[in-house]
């Protein structure tokens, strides 16, 4: 009701002066207004009444927003409870459709674990035959199904790295050594991708985790002999090979790469040993004459 009176006095004011311009209309291209008195005082009064209802005005919109600030709370109150019951709402949803998801993976997985390792045995046979795209396409799928089945990481990784793509293969093998940081097989293709890079001590480094992890393959323990010697490493060399001959004792090539070791090393005692049983195993050996002059010139 306040803010009613200021207005209908504001339409009267005008009123007013809308009166006055027309009963004076023929006089004002006569008459200067700004020289009547009578004009002077309404102007005036007329202008103490706008600030007044402007000032009215303005006090009449603060009452509105304090009375707007309870309700404004209210209703923010409101909308926060609202929102917190739609999250609830939502999370429990979420939830369910979570646990709802998991139990059908779950049924899938069982349901196809024969279909994973015939999918498996088929990527295998195309990378064999080098189908590379189909191979890829193979362990991608039991990727789909499985995304935890390792063996599909590492079959993955041999298609990139039977392609070169040395890069796509490690993060492969590197995501399956995650998943199975004991398996010594995937320490060796790790170890050949470091070889191909030339990365002999990346090569070394993996080749010796995964002789740790099994010590029951002489292969392992010959080929890191071959790098640590390259490496000019020639005693961990020797008990690298001196182990692989225990694994195989009638092998010459391990046989005739231990001579070799313990000659460089300086070991003569070894070196002859070894020697002697080189030539029982292999007698054609063409280095068995320089394998003797070399131990017979050490002291």
């Amino acid at each position: 009701m306040s803010i009613i009176f200021p207005l209908i006095f504001i339409f009267i004011s005008f009123a007013v002066l809308v009166f006055l311009s027309v009963r004076h209309l023929s006089q004002a291209s006569l008459l200067n207004v700004d020289t009547i008195p009578g004009i002077q005082d309404k102007r005036k009064k007329a202008e103490i009444f706008l600030r007044k209802a402007d000032e009215q005005l303005s006090t009449t919109k603060q009452e509105w927003k304090k009375m707007f600030v309870p309700l404004r709370r209210f209703f923010t109150a409101v909308q926060f409870r609202f929102r917190q019951y739609v999250f609830k709402i939502e999370t429990e949803l979420h939830s369910f459709r979570h646990e709802h998801t998991n139990e059908v993976a779950t049924k899938k997985i069982k349901a196809t674990e024969e279909e994973i390792r015939t999918i498996m045995q088929n990527g295998d046979y195309a990378l064999e035959q080098k189908d590379y795209d189909t191979a890829e396409a193979a362990f991608i799928s039991v990727i789909r199904i499985h995304p935890k089945a390792g063996a599909a990481y590492i079959g993955l990784g041999n298609v990139y790295f039977a392609q070169n793509q040395f890069v796509e293969a490690k993060e492969s093998y590197l995501f399956a050594n995650r998943l199975d940081p004991n398996n010594d097989a995937l320490m060796m293709k790790l170890g050949e991708l470091c070889e191909e890079k030339h990365d002999v001590d990346g090569a070394i480094s993996y080749y010796q985790q995964a002789v740790l992890i099994n010590d029951s393959i002489s292969s392992r323990f010959f080929r890191l002999a071959e790098l640590l010697q390259q490496e000019q490493q020639y005693s961990t060399a020797q008990v690298a090979v001196e182990q692989a001959v225990e694994l195989e004792s009638q092998n010459p090539k391990y046989l005739d790469k231990l001579v070799e070791c313990s000659i460089l090393v300086g070991d003569k005692d070894a070196a002859m040993s070894t020697f002697q049983q080189l030539r029982m195993v292999n007698p054609e050996n063409q280095k068995l004459s320089v394998f003797q002059d070399r131990i017979a010139a050490m002291k």
